[in-house]
């Protein structure tokens, strides 16, 4: 649905540092935190040597340390030794002095990047009231590193205790960017813990003391990594399992977690996620690349929505699907999750992601880049110049802004479209080889190729062209959580004009499971049925589609086609894995050679004149990967224990013959015109409903 803040609701908090007198006044200013009163009369934080002893002496670790020496057949000291070393490198050391010093930089920064940062300051106001009594933990989306440090400093301008954060160790390859941020709350982790028993056991010691012993609130990214894709991830089942366990064996009386949804009219790492997909390296965080990304203080970044949700009790949640008498008779050093409380604890996760997108501001930049991409297609497949008119951009916009709020989803428009739409394509002109300000509707816009090495032995040209491509679809995915399950019903329908609704239902399903990655939702067919039931019901309030006598019929072929257009790309590289993984039948492979086997087989198709319904920005590992695990969720692809994948060519027949049913290859190739689409339903629309206009 979406989120439009009423009048007052959001406040640009950048206004309000300038109103104290700058960033010197606003960061000097006296601070009040509350402390936590729940668990001690007087309550004192602990330092942070407290905290390291206090994980070095607990049974969990003390145990671990025991059974270790013993597998490694060595002395207890020496593997003591290695858990302190890695406690040490691990925990944060934040210090008042250090925040004030280092969020005045950050400040100074922020300003010149952004030209706001909107934030519901009432609803954080009223969360400060939560730090007297209940262990809080952040739980924000992740789609850059701006994240945390702008969570960071909007609580320490409203005197909210600040967060101990979860980061990655890559950030220590610079002892400058790591010391500084871990005097600011951060505690570094790896990426990957594998089976390392005495990491995992210094590592939920360390988390679960600063919530029973309230220390600081914790904050974590429930995605565990930045979504280069714009898109939700999957959540970190194990991760959350952890956090929850102190309030399952009755440690804590409640815990609280605070949902933030991170909202940016452009992101610092638009271009390097689109070179990361591609599959060039990610660079490492140094000293020297933070001074060489000082060239960014140059550019505009636009505007920042943080929506601080409503926050959510535990013990709330829990109250009717589990027990805590059970958890709270397990050994302290023990900790055993059975299936279905696991189900129970997964279904927590996915509903922070939902409430995550719920509240995502959404502007008319999405809308545009989903427009601009399927114009090209039209000219691509009418072999015409890629040159798209602004006028025509213009108008098409304002149409899909009208589709979308007819289908109950809000839309941010700050002035009108017109402007707006100047606004962003000005944002982002990097993207566009235009240099007119796109003030004359008479303007063509034209994407701009990024200068690119060779890769993979993919065509350097073909990859100089899809970096653009990658970014406005990267931006393109921000509105799929509101028209995901309505575009897969619309690719249902576009072939068959009409369907019986439980045949439709079953269908959905089908897909529904098959994307579950792409388009993170609930697991299980109760949840996708109670999907389809909400996205057939807004497509029929929308004058989408009918439903009589339990018959699905197109109402508005232009809408649908709409719709569908959105899902169209997905499935076509879903189609592309499918036939390179078949290539690999009775073998195995790792997943990199499967990735760049997927991409290699697009950048073919692309440069063939037969194949002008692909776009450039399939050549995503992001759609790739996540083809790939819904194929290892559906046991066509078999992860051994070597870490290759080996093929199940009966099971992955089956996934294919959703995907090459008649539907799905009539729309792979369907090449009806957008705009005649889109003028059959706009038109069509005040006679379908009339008085609305």
């Amino acid at each position: 649905m979406g989120r439009v803040g009423a009048a007052n609701e959001y406040i640009d908090w950048l206004a309000k540092v300038d109103e104290v007198g700058g960033e010197l006044a606003w960061v000097t200013r006296q601070k009040n935190f509350p402390l936590n009163t729940s668990q001690k009369v007087a309550p004192v934080r602990r330092s942070a040597d407290e905290i390291i002893r206090c994980v070095l002496d607990s049974k969990r670790v003390k145990k671990t340390i025991n059974a270790e020496a013993e597998r490694r057949g060595c002395a207890q000291k020496v593997v003591r030794a290695e858990a302190e070393e890695v406690i040490r490198t691990m925990a944060h050391r934040m210090q008042m002095p250090a925040v004030r010093l280092i969020g005045y930089a950050i400040v100074s920064v922020v300003k010149r990047l952004f030209d706001g940062i909107f934030v519901n300051s009432v609803q954080l106001q009223r969360l400060r009231e939560l730090f007297n009594n209940d262990a809080v933990i952040f739980m924000p989306t992740h789609r850059t590193y701006m994240d945390f440090l702008l969570i960071s400093l909007l609580c320490f301008d409203h005197d909210v205790p600040l967060p101990a954060i979860a980061a990655g160790m890559d950030f220590m390859n610079s002892k400058f960017m790591g010391e500084a941020l871990r005097r600011c709350g951060a505690f570094f982790i790896r990426r990957e813990f594998g089976k390392d028993r005495l990491y995992w056991s210094l590592f939920t010691e360390y988390v679960q003391t600063h919530l029973i012993n309230a220390d600081h609130p914790v904050e974590f990214f429930i995605e565990g990594t930045r979504s280069r894709s714009g898109k939700s991830l999957y959540p970190r089942y194990g991760l959350l399992q952890i956090l929850v366990e102190p309030f399952l064996r009755c440690q804590l009386y409640d815990m609280v977690i605070v949902p933030v949804t991170m909202n940016y009219d452009k992101i610092l790492e638009e271009a390097l996620y689109a070179y990361e997909l591609l599959g060039f390296p990610k660079p490492k965080e140094s000293t020297t690349g933070l001074l060489k990304a000082r060239r960014i203080l140059n550019k505009r970044f636009g505007r920042v929505y943080m929506t601080f949700g409503e926050p959510i009790s535990v013990r709330r949640y829990f109250s009717t699907s589990l027990e805590r008498s059970a958890f709270a008779c397990q050994p302290e050093s023990v900790f055993e999750v059975p299936v279905k409380e696991k189900m129970v604890i997964r279904k927590f996760g996915h509903d922070i992601v939902r409430i995550h997108n719920e509240n995502n501001v959404i502007s008319i930049w999405p809308y545009t880049c989903a427009v601009l991409l399927k114009l090209l297609d039209e000219r691509r497949m009418s072999n015409r110049n890629e040159l798209v008119p602004l006028g025509e951009l213009v108008h098409y916009v304002e149409e899909i802004i009208a589709l979308a709020k007819r289908l109950e989803k809000n839309v941010l428009v700050h002035t009108n479209i017109i402007n707006d739409l100047r606004y962003y394509l000005e944002l982002h002109s990097d993207l566009f080889c235009t240099c007119d300000n796109f003030a004359s509707p008479d303007s063509n816009l034209q994407l701009s190729h990024f200068l690119v090495s060779e890769q993979n032995n993919i065509d350097k040209h073909c990859l100089e062209r899809s970096v653009a491509h990658i970014i406005l679809s990267n931006y393109a995915n921000q509105v799929l959580y509101d028209f995901a399950d309505m575009g897969l019903i619309c690719s249902i329908l576009i072939a068959k004009n009409q369907i019986d609704r439980n045949d439709a239902m079953s269908l959905f399903c089908r897909l529904h499971a098959l994307f579950d990655h792409e388009f993170v939702c609930m697991p299980g067919k109760e949840e996708a049925q109670a999907s389809f039931a909400a996205a057939i019901g807004t497509l029929q309030r929308g004058c989408c589609i009918d439903l009589s006598d339990e018959i699905v019929t197109i109402k508005c072929n232009g809408a649908v086609m709409a719709m569908a257009s959105l899902i169209h790309p997905f499935i076509a590289v879903y189609q592309l894995v499918i036939q390179t993984v078949f290539g690999f039948a009775g073998t195995t492979a790792a997943q990199s050679l499967l990735v760049v086997g997927t991409q290699r087989r697009v950048a073919q198709l692309l440069a063939s004149p037969d194949h002008k319904y692909l776009r450039s920005s399939a050549l995503s590992s992001d759609p790739i990967k996540n083809a790939l695990s819904s194929l290892c969720s559906h046991k066509a692809l078999v992860k051994q224990a070597d870490g290759q994948y080996r093929v199940d060519a009966a099971q992955l027949c089956s996934v294919g013959s959703l995907l090459n049913s008649r539907t799905f290859s009539v729309l792979s190739m369907h090449q009806e015109p957008f705009a005649s689409s889109f003028v059959t339903w706009f038109f069509a629309l005040p006679e379908l409903v009339p008085g609305i206009w």
